[in-house]
């Protein structure tokens, strides 16, 4: 904020997204902070690159106005997104009840015992469209995707494909066993199974007339 003797301006400078061939705007914010009736005049180093609405006015007491500055759409992009541009913003003590139609350009002449307050502002190039910031990696080195990747592999695998293979000389019971459970407890559903497939090796061995040791 930039702050006088008649108005308060906000912000300090014109801040314009970029983008070619768009047209582009910010907006001023003038405090009044008198109790007068205040003139204001913008003026620009580059008249047919900007156009500001509106360029003159009066700023009622204790009262806000607001300037809309709009940049035309621009074919190149400025060396270095910097811009030589500069406004200037003229403020003077107007009569009482005075409106926009009494508003002359000898307002701002400086004159011996006329305060003529001055504020400049300069221009100031911003992306449109600025990059998305890119996912930080874990501490192994590999990123968030990747890593959700593998986690996704891992839970597809099937951890009791190897129970089948053990128990398959009891018979019917290697399909209860083969079927594979989906639990969050992976060790207690394979301290289940085994203690399931114990006790059914002893009800088959005892069936056939054969004594566990």
């Amino acid at each position: 904020m930039s702050t006088g003797d008649f108005l308060n301006l906000h912000p300090s400078e014109l801040k314009f997204p970029f983008e070619l061939k768009k047209q582009s705007s910010c907006s001023l914010q003038l405090t009044n902070k008198t109790d007068q009736y205040i003139a204001f005049k913008v003026k620009t180093t580059n008249p047919k690159k900007y156009c500001v609405r509106p360029n003159t006015g009066i700023v009622l007491p204790r009262s806000v106005c607001n300037v809309t500055v709009t940049m035309q759409a621009q074919k190149e992009i400025p060396s270095d997104m910097q811009s030589k541009d500069k406004f200037l913003l003229q403020a003077v003590i107007a009569p009482n009840g005075a409106t926009n139609k009494d508003i002359t350009a000898d307002m701002f002449n400086k004159e011996e015992k006329k305060v003529v307050e001055e504020f400049k502002l300069r221009v100031v190039y911003i992306p449109a469209n600025p990059p998305s910031p890119v996912p930080e990696e874990s501490e192994e080195g590999s990123s968030p995707r990747a890593e959700d990747g593998i986690a996704e592999k891992r839970s597809s695998e099937k951890p009791f494909e190897w129970f089948s293979d053990i128990i398959s000389g009891v018979g019917g019971y290697n399909k209860f066993c083969g079927w594979v459970p989906y639990q969050a407890d992976v060790e207690a559903e394979a301290a289940a199974a085994v203690e399931l497939w114990i006790c059914d090796s002893i009800l088959v061995a005892n069936f056939h007339g054969f004594a566990l040791l």
